[in-house]
């Protein structure tokens, strides 16, 4: 039985077919009664500031950054709320902001599909803070695409890694928000203590 393997923030979840309910469908998806679609985000400027971000992330941790960008999409608070749900299986409490997802062949290991998803109505590429979200997940991208995924013991670090640089980026840009900062840096020290089994 083939199963695909799929990643939003830390957790990677093997999937089986049957249960591909969380799979991203371009078609519309109802939600308590009301519709939700995912819609192509194309403003030049939100890709650009990732594009760029990618690249420094790239400079500063060794890894290959001249990859294709994922599908950057945008999706009310209740579709990324079901997504989250389905592969985390858990609430997130709050506004999300933005997710990477991605699913790959399980046997090839070869991606299949990548998709950065920025909540509607939350996210504003033009608010460092709400960017810092997107582009977080833009470092896990980098990430994937470098095999990283494979190659560590412990998938925690992945997300250590993308905290610090998120509170980095965020200073090298001159967001001083020091309380933001220091939780960042509080969540990258958690992931540092690695329980994979």
């Amino acid at each position: 039985m083939k199963a695909d393997i799929k990643w939003v923030g830390w957790l990677l979840l093997a999937v089986l077919p049957w249960t591909a309910s969380a799979e991203l469908t371009d078609d519309p998806v109802v939600i308590d009664g009301v519709t939700h679609t995912l819609a192509d985000v194309t403003e030049p400027r939100v890709k650009a500031r990732i594009r760029k971000a990618m690249q420094w992330f790239g400079a500063r941790t060794g890894l290959n950054a001249n990859i294709p960008l994922p599908e950057i999409k945008s999706a009310s608070r209740a579709y990324m709320r079901r997504v989250y749900q389905q592969i985390r299986h858990g609430d997130p409490g709050q506004a999300i902001g933005a997710l990477y997802y991605f699913t790959r062949d399980a046997v090839t290991k070869k991606p299949k599909r990548m998709v950065l998803l920025l909540e509607q109505d939350v996210f504003d590429y033009r608010d460092l803070k709400q960017l810092s979200k997107a582009v977080h997940e833009a470092f896990h991208h980098v990430q994937f695409m470098n095999g990283l995924l494979d190659r560590l013991s412990c998938g925690s670090q992945l997300e250590a890694q993308a905290y610090r640089a998120q509170a980095d980026w965020l200073l090298e840009h001159k967001y001083w928000d020091s309380f933001f900062i220091r939780h960042l840096h509080s969540i990258a020290r958690r992931y540092d203590i690695c329980d994979d089994k």
